[in-house]
């Protein structure tokens, strides 16, 4: 039961939720700004000792985690995991990595080691066993859709890798011409040169000092409808500052504006020419009263009718 609620504790406070990889799985993919966690539980009734994760990737030296003598070790750490990963529940021998706010840089095959209670190796920092688990991690940009209307702000929400200063942020749109673009960052501020006249005063960056690089697009227009891709160049990448990047795209959202209420309705959803049930209900209804006052007016009438048409008696 301690187990358990410990585990369910480490879930919630993520924050939001993660995606799981099962036991026996070795394969996840995920999309940018999730929480992941690969699953790997080493073998009962044997007290952890040492926990590596490792990306195989990565330099010799470096790795994901590791946990020695009951605590972490960031000495050797990759700074890219750097206060982003954690294990589930390893006082219970569940070593499943957590890995928190993906992105596509994370991307690669995962392995995990153990030294458990019993067993006779020293305790390395890379450790030269045979890995209990190994699960390839895939994290993609989904595409994303968001419905506006004219006149609106709007946001396109993306975020670089953590942990890695953004040099060089890239929005374009697929239908403009391969040299022009929506917004360009660059050198600290942005670039206007080959931008796209329609976006010009239109567009900004969200929060690119702290990697948050969604796109703020003003005053959108039923023009404005397409998708949108952002790609980034960031501390540590060896490619050159191009004004049109050919890297993957970090994030894809498909961005439509449109009037409102094209479907004939009105603000509660009501079709103009079909009303609604309710409304044929309480016409009915009058009709209905309607018919009854007539009608009693049409008796009184000939009743007063017949009175004074019958012939008096002597």
């Amino acid at each position: 039961m301690a187990a358990f609620l410990t585990a369910s504790l480490v879930l919630f406070l993520l924050g939001f939720s993660s995606k799981v990889v099962a036991e026996g799985q070795r394969n996840i993919t995920a999309e940018p700004g999730d929480n992941v966690i690969l699953t790997c539980r080493a073998d009962e009734n044997k007290d952890v000792i040492v926990v590596e994760w490792s990306r195989t990737d990565l330099e010799s030296d470096q790795y994901v985690v590791v946990y020695r003598d009951k605590r972490f070790y960031p000495e050797g750490q990759s700074p890219s995991f750097r206060n982003r990963v954690d294990l589930l529940d390893v006082k219970n021998r569940d070593v499943s990595l957590v890995l928190k706010n993906v992105t596509t840089d994370d991307t690669g095959t995962y392995e995990c080691r153990v030294v458990q209670g019993g067993n006779n190796r020293r305790k390395r920092s890379l450790l030269d066993t045979d890995p209990i688990c190994i699960i390839n991690l895939i994290v993609e940009a989904g595409q994303r859709n968001i419905t506006a209307e004219p006149g609106d702000n709007v946001i396109l929400t993306c975020r670089a890798a953590e942990n890695k200063d953004v040099i060089v942020v890239e929005w374009s749109r697929t239908d403009l011409e391969s040299d022009q673009y929506v917004l360009l960052y660059r050198d600290n501020k942005l670039n206007p040169g080959a931008q796209s006249l329609s976006f010009r005063n239109r567009v900004d960056l969200l929060d690119v000092k702290n990697r948050d690089v969604s796109l703020v697009l003003k005053n959108v227009t039923t023009d404005d409808t397409g998708r949108y891709e952002c790609r980034v160049v960031q501390g540590g990448n060896n490619r050159r500052k191009r004004s049109i990047l050919k890297t993957e795209p970090i994030c894809t959202i498909n961005l439509r504006v449109k009037q409102g209420n094209q479907d004939g309705g009105n603000k509660d959803g009501q079709k103009e020419d079909g009303g609604s049930c309710t409304g044929w209900i309480g016409g009915f209804i009058v009709l209905s009263i309607a018919s009854i006052l007539l009608g009693a007016v049409v008796v009184v009438l000939l009743c007063k009718r017949q009175r004074y048409s019958s012939p008096r008696s002597d």
